[in-house]
C-alpha cells in the first residue's frame, strides 16, 4: 500500500522540531480532489506558523503548506470539472508539505 510521507511540525521555532512521518493517503470528500504533490510553496504564512505567530495556525502537531502543485489522483463524486492526471495548482487549508493532499475543488485550478 502506498503511504503518504509528510513533514510534521511538533513544536514551534526550530528545524529540530520537524519530523518526516508516513500515514495513509487522505480520504477525499464528495467535493474534494486528491492531489499528488510535486511542489509545495513556502509562503509568509507558513513561516509565521513555523514560528508560532500566525493567527490561523492549526494546533500542534501539524503539517504546514498552503500552496501546492501536482497531479489529480482522485476526484469526489460532486466534482465535475477535473479528471485524473490533470496538472493543477491549489490552495490548501494546511497539509501541503506532504506527498498527497485533499483539497476542496473550489480552491484548485488546472495549469
Amino acid at each position: 500500500m502506498i503511504k503518504n510521507r509528510k513533514i510534521i511540525q511538533k513544536e514551534f521555532g526550530s528545524i529540530d522540531n520537524l519530523i518526516i512521518a508516513s500515514s495513509d493517503i487522505p480520504e477525499i470528500g464528495k467535493d474534494e480532489i486528491l492531489i499528488e504533490v510535486y511542489c509545495a510553496g513556502i509562503s509568509f504564512a507558513d513561516i509565521l506558523a513555523y514560528e508560532g505567530n500566525y493567527q490561523d495556525s492549526p494546533p500542534l502537531p501539524f503539517v504546514a503548506g498552503l500552496e501546492v502543485s501536482g497531479v489529480v489522483k482522485s476526484v469526489g463524486s460532486d466534482v465535475k470539472n477535473f479528471e485524473l492526471d490533470n496538472e493543477v495548482i491549489a490552495l490548501t487549508k494546511w497539509g501541503g508539505f506532504s506527498e498527497y493532499v485533499s483539497v476542496n475543488h473550489n480552491f484548485v485550478l488546472k495549469i
